[in-house]
């Protein structure tokens, strides 16, 4: 992800980057293909606010016998009941056309974030994260794990 900026500060620690008007920053967490069998997705530049006009998407695929669990352990974003600027989209599959398992564009409490089961049907899931031209915040972290399937008789 490519972003054009006027000029601005951004601190990535310890590191601190002063840009200049036009100057074009890219984001290595922003997106990617998942294989592990754990890890972590995350908005980019967390904990630090994630940038205005971002547009993140991760895959993650287990093995064909697996499945995949993923807990969020913060999720703050720029939204509310009636308007989701920014929003993360947790997917059935590995592409955005498959079906949505969870949506989220607000803050979260612990206890929300506690009761909350997401878990793939199959070996892939698909994440994306976009945000508007304005108002950004912490953004989301979250963890998740594959593991083989459980059948009953």
């Amino acid at each position: 992800m490519k972003f054009v900026t006027p000029a601005v500060v951004l601190v990535f620690s310890p590191l601190l980057l002063t840009l200049l008007p036009g100057d074009v920053v890219a984001f290595s967490d922003c997106g990617g293909i998942l294989n592990e069998k754990k890890g972590t997705v995350r908005s980019p530049g967390y904990p630090l606010n994630y940038p205005n006009d971002a547009a993140c998407n991760w895959t993650i695929i287990a093995a064909v016998n697996e499945i995949i669990d993923m807990r969020f352990s913060m999720i703050d974003l720029d939204g509310n009941s009636f308007s989701c600027p920014d929003i993360v989209t947790v997917f059935d599959g590995d592409n955005w056309q498959a079906t949505p398992i969870m949506r989220f564009c607000t803050l979260l409490n612990k206890t929300e974030l506690d009761s909350l089961s997401i878990r793939s049907t199959g070996n892939k899931m698909y994440i994306t994260f976009t945000s508007d031209y304005s108002n950004t915040r912490k953004g989301f972290i979250s963890q998740f794990t594959a593991q083989g399937r459980i059948y009953f008789d």
